[in-house]
Formats: structure tokens, C-alpha cells, sequence
């Protein structure tokens, strides 16, 4: 009844369907994308509009009745909603109501010709909303510059996993990069991948908003630092887009957060398909590692990361020195050269000659560093950059190894005296 009521409201000129304008983007199997802004029509505010008319119904006094007769339903009529994405209200006995006319507008084939099966799934939903205390929120974050063999997808927890992008999220990616810049929409097709993490956040009807640990936005950039430390290659994620599992509900919103300010478009990251169980194998253990101790550990990834931000190979080779100056020295230990040398040379040479081999690298790195800093201009190859990375890699995976059973300053200890 209430289809017919909007839609004799609109043929008698009652109601007027407002439209906004919208661009939107058609990605085509050939490769080419179609551009145009479409005229969205505003269905719930026609709901809303016609809100005095609907609400005499007898169908929807009986509703609401049944509503308030419902502990479940009850508890959440005049109350704000909040989940760790925020919310609003409070939402009344009326805004649930709607909901499965609003799904009806956007989901049907026909607006105004009921829809069971879209009112049946609204309906299940609806019902899971109320009598769950919390709200599955999905988290998608597109890789840039990563590829894999992968065919469809590589699940990592029960809640997390590396799959391939969507054509709807590519199509909606593309609004949200400019025409211009250093990312523009038409190259959002090479996101091939994404990270998708779900999370059932806590659903609290009322003003405060509440909490998750760890922050799930803290596990994207755990698992972007997984794969940088696993292998070569800039990695990176920018846009996070949240959503709830269920859509419509009053109080379940859409968002996004911007990650990078600077997008890496150079050496691309490749996971091979019999690097996948490695990889996995690796995030396992990586997961449960607590990133902020010691500190040392901290400074020095956070260090390793911002390498990945830098356009010009001499802040790159800095940051990559820094952070292993923060890796392989002590709490309060002034840095000495032949120290650190010792130190990288023992942590991975396997042999008398392959030490000194490490150990003149390193000399050779922190001429290159001491050159930068004094205002030099040293010549910088790619090679001795992404070998500087390459090798603090290494160094970073022995010293987490080792971390599971000894102390940081007690890790160096013994590669200056065993």
C-alpha cells in the first residue's frame, strides 16, 4: 500500500522526485571507461516527504506496535546508534519502518512494483541488526603497484585476506581520484588487488561512540609492513573505504580515510603464487608481534616505511640508514661505523669472506650517508639504494626471529662477543 500512496502521490503532483547530479564512471572489457554524470533520483526523501500520509495507514500503526512490543526492536526506538565509525539520531520507530521501502527504491527492478524477495532479505536483515549487539563493518583498502598470481584470493585470518578488486569498487574508486595528480581515474584499473577486513564492532545505542583494539585501520598498515618486509617492491595502500555489511540501516554509514600522501609508482610488487603459503606462513607469526617494543623496533620500521614515501633515492638512502642505525644499535649506544658493520656482517655472513663482503657494504652505505648529510652530492645508484633496502630487510627478519626469545640489547650483545 504504501508503493501505490507514493506513487498516486507523484501522478497527482502531491510529491516531486528531486534529482542530484552524479558523475559516474563504466569501466568496458576492452579497457576504456565511459565518464558521464547521471541524474540520481532522491527516494527517501520522497519517503520522508510523504511521511503524514503513510504513517495513517492501518498497516503502519499495526507495525509500530508490533516494534514496541519487541524487547529487541524496543531498545533501539528514540535512542542514538554509534559504532566505532560514529552514527547519529536518534532514530525513531518511523526510520526503521522505512527501511524496507527505502531498499525497495534502490534494489528492485521497478520501484514501485513490490519486490518479495528484496522485502524478504530486508526484512531477515533487519532482524539480525536488532538482535545483535554488534555491527560487521567491512574495511577495503585497493593496493597500489601490487600484482599477484593469486586466482582469486589469499586469506590470511577468518577475518582478513588480499583478494581481487571488484569492477564496482574500481568504478567507485575512480571518483574519489582526480582527473589529475599523481593517480588520476583512469589508472585505477591497475588496483587489482585489495585488502578486505571485517570487523564486528560493538553497536551502542547511545551518545558514546565506542572502541576496538587494535584500531583496524593499525592491522592495513601492519599487513602493508608484512609485505614490504616480506619482499622488494613499493607496496602502499591510500584510500580505506568502511561500510556496514548492512546498508540502509539508519545510523550505518559509508567512509573513507586517506592513508599516503605520496602514491609509489616505481618498482612494482609481485606475489607469486609459491610465495603464497610463505607469505602466509610469515603473517602468522608477524600478526602477533607487538610493533612498539622496543622502541628501537618501532622508530626503526616507522623509518622503513617512510622510505617508501620518498621521491628522490638520497632521502630514501637516508631513511633506510636511520632506521638501521635505530635497528642494530643499543638503547643510548652513539653510533660507530665499524660497530654497525661488525654487526650486519655477523648477523648474516655465513663465512669468513662472505662477513667482509657485508662488512664493506655498510662502509660503503655510510660514506654515501656521511657525503648527504655534510652537503655533498654523492653519486647515488639504484643499486646501492634498493641493496641498502634489500639488506636492512634481512635484518629486520633475523631480528624479529630472534626477539621471540631474547632481548633487543641482548641480541647485539651477542653478535659483538660470540
Amino acid at each position: 500500500m504504501a508503493l501505490s500512496i507514493l506513487e498516486d502521490g507523484i501522478r497527482t503532483g502531491l510529491w516531486k522526485v528531486r534529482y542530484s547530479g552524479r558523475q559516474s564512471f563504466k569501466l568496458h572489457d576492452d579497457g576504456g571507461i565511459d565518464s558521464n554524470v547521471v541524474a540520481e533520483p532522491d527516494m527517501g526523501g520522497l519517503v520522508h516527504e510523504g511521511r503524514d500520509e503513510l504513517s495513517k495507514i492501518p498497516q503502519y500503526n499495526t507495525l509500530v506496535y508490533s516494534m514496541y512490543g519487541a524487547p529487541m526492536v524496543a531498545r533501539h526506538l528514540g535512542k542514538p546508534l554509534r559504532t566505532i565509525q560514529g552514527g547519529g539520531g536518534p532514530y525513531s520507530d518511523w526510520d526503521y519502518a522505512i527501511f524496507p521501502i527505502i531498499r525497495q527504491f534502490r534494489r528492485a527492478a521497478s520501484p514501485f512494483v513490490f519486490d518479495e524477495a528484496v522485502f524478504e532479505k530486508s526484512l531477515s536483515e533487519l532482524e539480525g541488526f536488532f538482535d545483535s549487539d554488534t555491527v560487521v563493518l567491512l574495511y577495503v583498502a585497493p593496493l597500489y603497484n601490487f600484482n599477484s598470481e593469486i586466482e582469486e584470493e589469499l586469506k590470511l585470518q577468518d577475518d582478513l585476506k588480499i583478494r581481487r578488486t571488484t569492477e564496482n569498487e574500481m568504478e567507485g574508486l575512480m571518483s574519489k581520484h582526480s582527473f589529475y595528480g599523481p593517480f588520476p581515474f583512469f589508472k585505477v584499473p591497475r588496483l587489482k588487488f585489495s585488502i578486505e577486513l571485517r570487523v564486528d564492532s560493538p553497536k551502542v545505542l547511545g551518545e558514546e561512540t565506542p572502541t576496538v583494539t587494535p584500531n583496524p585501520i593499525e592491522k592495513f598498515d601492519k599487513l602493508v609492513t608484512a609485505l614490504r618486509l616480506f619482499k622488494s617492491g613499493d607496496v602502499a595502500i591510500d584510500i580505506i573505504s568502511t561500510s556496514p555489511e548492512i546498508t540502509e540501516v539508519p545510523g550505518l554509514q559509508e567512509s573513507s580515510v586517506h592513508r599516503e600522501s605520496y602514491l609509489p609508482t616505481g618498482h612494482p610488487y609481485l606475489l607469486k603464487n609459491d610465495e603464497e603459503a610463505v607469505f602466509r606462513s610469515f603473517w602468522s607469526v608477524f600478526k602477533n608481534v607487538d610493533l612498539s617494543k622496543p622502541a628501537s623496533l618501532s622508530v626503526s620500521l616507522r623509518r622503513f616505511n617512510f622510505a617508501y614515501g620518498r621521491a628522490l633515492p638520497v632521502d630514501k638512502l637516508l631513511d633506510l640508514v636511520i632506521a638501521l642505525e635505530a635497528l642494530l644499535l643499543k638503547k643510548g649506544e652513539r653510533l660507530n661505523v665499524h660497530t654497525l658493520a661488525v654487526r650486519v656482517a655477523r648477523l648474516h655472513g655465513r663465512d669468513f669472506q662472505e662477513r667482509q663482503t657485508i662488512f664493506r657494504q655498510i662502509q660503503e652505505i655510510y660514506s654515501k650517508r656521511s657525503g648527504i648529510v655534510h652537503g655533498g652530492s654523492p653519486s647515488l645508484t639504484e643499486s646501492l639504494v634498493s641493496g641498502t633496502e634489500d639488506r636492512l630487510r634481512t635484518c629486520f627478519k633475523s631480528i624479529l626471529d630472534k626477539l621471540r626469545t631474547e632481548q633487543h640489547d641482548e641480541i647485539l650483545s651477542h653478535l659483538d662477543l660470540d
